[in-house]
């Protein structure tokens, strides 16, 4: 069951236009909903995590997709196998061992 809190007290923090883009860029990366949930993880020294290379990973599955649903349609409409798919899925299965490696980095080796 989630704890409930009641807020009274507030904190007013100041920032330059720098900081604050640098402290959104991080909040952005860790996925927190809001400022106030990113701040909370800080200041109970919950482990934020902002794994490197992510957001590359992300587009270059998205691209292995892309081109896995153009064979498919390929396939579906001349019911024949495509040379590219054995390269299609060769791709893929690089990006899945660099996600699944990434979890396990992100999981300290477990």
């Amino acid at each position: 069951m989630k704890e409930k809190r009641i807020r009274d007290r507030q904190m007013i923090v100041r920032f330059t236009e720098r900081e604050l883009s640098e402290f959104t860029e991080k909040m952005k990366r860790t996925k927190s909903k809001s400022r106030s949930d990113f701040i909370m993880s800080l200041v109970k020294s919950k482990p934020i995590i902002v794994p490197d290379g992510l957001p590359e990973i992300a587009a270059e599955l998205k691209r292995h997709g892309n081109n896995l649903n153009q064979i498919a349609r390929l396939f579906n409409q001349t019911r024949s196998c495509p040379y590219q798919l054995n390269h299609a899925l060769e791709n893929c299965e690089t990006s899945y061992n660099a996600v699944k490696n990434l979890v396990f980095q992100i999981n300290g080796g477990r």
